[in-house]
């Protein structure tokens, strides 16, 4: 994904972070973006994960007889999954865990 120093200003409009005087600093804005960024990637893995998780899922309830050992494996996937979910929804995008 290209960083770049644009965002969008009022009634769509696009504003160089650059052209703003006394918001950011180049260096704030690129490391500002960068943030961003990431946290997009982070909210994509997030998702991606929770649709890998409903598939374990779905064969876990499936198992008419399933181990200890599966039984504890889904209860920490359900763990990762709550954490993950919860993460989303109140955008504490800084990390995927």
């Amino acid at each position: 994904m290209k960083v770049t120093e644009q965002v969008c200003g009022p009634n769509g409009t696009t504003v160089r972070l650059s052209e703003m005087p006394g918001v950011m600093t180049g260096a704030e804005a690129a490391t500002f973006t960068a943030q961003v960024a990431q946290e997009g990637a982070n909210a994509r893995s997030l998702e991606d994960q929770a649709a890998a998780a409903l598939a374990n899922l779905r064969a876990y309830r499936d198992n008419a007889s399933p181990t200890n050992a599966q039984t504890v494996a889904a209860v920490k996937l359900l763990c990762r999954v709550a954490i993950g979910l919860i993460r989303l929804r109140l955008a504490k995008l800084d990390a995927t865990d």
